[in-house]
């Protein structure tokens, strides 16, 4: 079994009900079954990833340097990362 585990911070308290977020996955997963749990995960978190928005392996050599997001820390928001899938889609064959 593969899981993902998130524990609200005590900070979080008076904001959510939800302690824990805890997804299990079977072994015998795909990848494309991982990405989407890992999608569904970050969902379940609190990251606003849009109907139609998916999380994908791409390799570095599919991908125009235009086409990179800065790295997390120097971007507004998680929300960011997601929002160039179409752009990336794009570049893919």
């Amino acid at each position: 079994m593969i899981r993902f585990v998130y524990d609200r911070p005590e900070i979080h308290d008076p904001f959510s009900a939800v302690k824990r977020v805890d997804f299990h996955i079977d072994d015998e997963a795909s990848l494309d079954d991982m990405l989407d749990a890992y999608r569904d995960f970050l969902r379940a978190v609190g990251y606003g990833i849009e109907p139609g928005q998916y999380i994908d392996i791409v390799s570095d050599d599919d991908v125009q340097t235009d086409d990179v997001q800065e790295p997390m820390g120097q971007q507004d928001s998680p929300r960011a990362v997601f929002s160039n899938v179409d752009k990336v889609r794009d570049v893919l064959p």
